[in-house]
């Protein structure tokens, strides 16, 4: 059974919006739009991904709250809905 294509990059901005919700134990999470720039396929699926597809940025939505949630210059793995939500934006 092959494994399903998630893309991964380097988070190289991030943008915290006002949008916020608050979890069950108090925790204020912040909607926050990730920029990041497209590196490779994840290790897992063991192609490579296409030339034009690589150094592309692209903006993740995700939910953060802690401060380690905030880091730029980190490797990032999109999900399995993320990753088809880029790549449907790209048409690819």
């Amino acid at each position: 059974m092959g494994r399903k294509k998630v893309l991964q990059g380097i988070v190289v901005d991030i943008f915290k919006t006002d949008e916020y919700r608050i979890d069950e134990e108090g925790v204020k999470w912040f909607k926050c739009i990730f920029i990041v720039e497209l590196t490779r396929y994840s290790k897992r699926v063991g192609e490579e991904m296409p030339k034009s597809l690589k150094g592309v940025r692209v903006e993740v939505v995700r939910w953060c709250s802690y401060d380690w949630h905030f880091m730029k210059g980190v490797r990032i793995t999109l999900t399995e809905q993320e990753t088809d939500r880029v790549l449907q934006s790209l048409k690819l």
